[in-house]
Order: structure tokens, then sequence, then C-alpha cells
């Protein structure tokens, strides 16, 4: 059974996959299509895409499979649909993908992949069984079955080594010292570097990174300042233009830049807890 979060187009996941979805969005445009923009935000996810035209992505406007994977975000990116569509995005928790897929989670970041190519014999299929589906329920209960199966085949537990040094990143809102980290962990620098990057996508560095700027877009969202310069302070940036520079980097804008935007759909946050 799925359940309504407040805002009514989010859905809590299944028991089963609580471990590795946080949440369900959908994401909804009319006949004039939309621009979605994506910014890192430290989490995978499956993206379902339902329109009679294609769903074009980048730049470049690459064509997309209608069910893909995609992996960590770091550049911004904007999915453009054309007429009326719905996608439908689970939002995996960042140390899982390993763990449900079985590749190295850096193969895939900054790109994704048409998940009817991955050898899984679950997913030959699922493209066409969503598309004949009647009902964005219907949709969900699908893909949750799908993935049910990839995590059943992988036969692995959720990391809890990765678990534990993701969720004190995040409370920390990217200020936990790595030193500190996989000392706690028991773990050589070396060691812990390289599994993070290989389940997780990005190496610790660039997550502590990604979880000062996620917290920093939310004080911008949220309007929870008085000047710029108290966002870049207190969020632990040297200077403001330290803060502009890493802004700039994950979105396109600057700071203030991003304050004067109209209000696009810009993906919502899925790291601070």
């Amino acid at each position: 059974m799925i359940t309504p979060l407040p805002d009514h187009e989010l859905y809590v996941p299944e028991p089963a996959l609580r471990p590795y979805v946080k949440y369900i969005r959908v994401l909804r445009c009319g006949g004039q299509g939309q621009s979605f923009r994506f910014f890192a935000d430290g989490c995978p996810g499956v993206i379902f895409h339902r329109s009679g035209k294609p769903l074009e992505a980048g730049e470049s406007r690459e064509v997309t499979a209608p069910f893909f994977l995609y992996g960590q975000t770091v550049r911004p990116i904007d999915l453009v649909t054309e007429g009326s569509s719905t996608l439908l995005v689970f939002y995996f928790y960042p140390h899982v993908l390993r763990g449900v897929f079985g590749f190295n989670a850096q193969e895939i970041t900054d790109a994704c992949v048409d998940l009817s190519l991955l050898p899984v014999a679950p997913g030959m299929r699922m493209a066409e069984r969503l598309q004949e589906s009647d009902s964005m329920h219907h949709d969900i209960g699908l893909i949750s079955g799908y993935l049910l199966q990839l995590i059943a085949l992988q036969k692995k537990e959720v990391d809890g080594v990765l678990q534990y040094a993701v969720t004190h990143l995040l409370r920390s809102k990217g200020e936990k010292s790595l030193r500190s980290l996989h000392k706690e962990l028991c773990m050589t620098e070396r060691t812990f570097e390289r599994r993070f990057s290989q389940y997780i996508g990005v190496s610790p560095r660039m997550f502590s990174k990604i979880c000062r700027f996620q917290a920093s877009l939310n004080q911008l969202k949220e309007s929870r300042y008085d000047k710029l310069s108290d966002v870049a302070f207190e969020n632990g940036y040297t200077d403001q233009s330290h803060f502009i520079r890493t802004f700039r980097e994950f979105t396109g804008f600057s700071p203030l830049e991003f304050t004067k935007q109209p209000a696009l759909p810009f993906r919502e946050h899925t790291l601070m807890p």
C-alpha cells in the first residue's frame, strides 16, 4: 500500500522498499510541456515518463528511455517535456544503488541508463508493462515490484557502514570531519574513499560539498536570511565568493540570480533529514 505524504504528489513507499527508497514523487505538466531542473542532491533514482512525446535531457536535448535509472547528479540538468506528460520518480537513499542494481555507482554519475538494457530478466518488459498500465497507483505498484525483485536477486542488505557515514554527513550538513569519520569506522582513508565512491557514486569530499550546498539552497528557498553573506557563513563557506562559486557550479546560477528566478519546477531537495 502506498501512503500519500502531506503534498498529494508525494508518496511513502511500501514497507519492504523503505530501507532503499526515501519517497516517490509524481511530477505533472499540461499540454504546453515543461522543464524540470535537477540539482545535486546526493540521491540517485528511477524515472518513468508517460507521454506521447519523448523526454529530453541536458543541453544536447538527448532523448531518454521512458523508464531509466539516473546516478548522482553533480552538474545541473534540465529534463524537458513536450505536451501533456507525467514523471514518476523513485528517490533512492544515497548509499543503496549498488545493493539494488549490483554495479559500481560511479559508472552512472551524471548519467542515466535505460533499464530495459540491464542484463536482468525482470526489467526486460517493464517499459511495455508500464505503458499498458491504466493508473498512477498501478505504475507505482509495478515499479515497486520490479525493485523488490532486483533486491532479492542481489541478496545484499543495506550497507550499514555507508549508511552510518551518509547519515552523519547529512546531519552535519557536510561539516563532519572525514578524517574522524573513517577512524570511527576503523577504515583507512584510502579504503573509505574507494568504498564510498563505489557505493555512493561520488567521493566523500564531493558528497560533503553537496550536503553543504543543499543546506544553503534550502535556506535560500525558505528566505531564512537577511543578506546573502548570512547564508554563506551559516553553512560553513570560507567567504561569500566561495559560496557563490560553489552555488553556480551546482545550479548554473549565482545565489542572487537564483532568488530572482520565476517559480520554475525545480526538483525538491531529498537530502536533508
